[in-house]
């Protein structure tokens, strides 16, 4: 079953998420990746395959993160998805 997780900043941050090694492709078991800011701060939404890839990546990046200039996010949620809908890139 697919796993989602949602992440949170109270600041925006946009600009310090696209300066994290690895903030430019899709890690494997990743079905979407989202990063957007807001006026009320900033989330990283990502669709897994399966809650084991998402602790697989939140393991391998932690590391990463500890050493980089992001703050402690202020919310953090995971949840299995009881339905994904995903609409295919039309060509033309």
């Amino acid at each position: 079953m697919s796993f989602c997780t949602v992440v949170e900043w109270d600041q925006d941050l946009g600009q310090v998420l696209r300066t994290l090694p690895g903030s430019d492709t899709q890690p494997e078991g990743s079905l979407v990746r989202i990063f957007g800011s807001s006026e009320k701060g900033t989330y990283a939404i990502e669709l897994w395959h399966s809650g084991e890839d998402a602790r697989r990546f939140a393991e391998a990046s932690a590391p990463a993160l500890a050493q980089s200039s992001l703050p402690p996010p202020a919310r953090v949620a995971g949840f299995e998805t009881s339905s994904v809908f995903i609409r295919a890139a039309e060509s033309g």
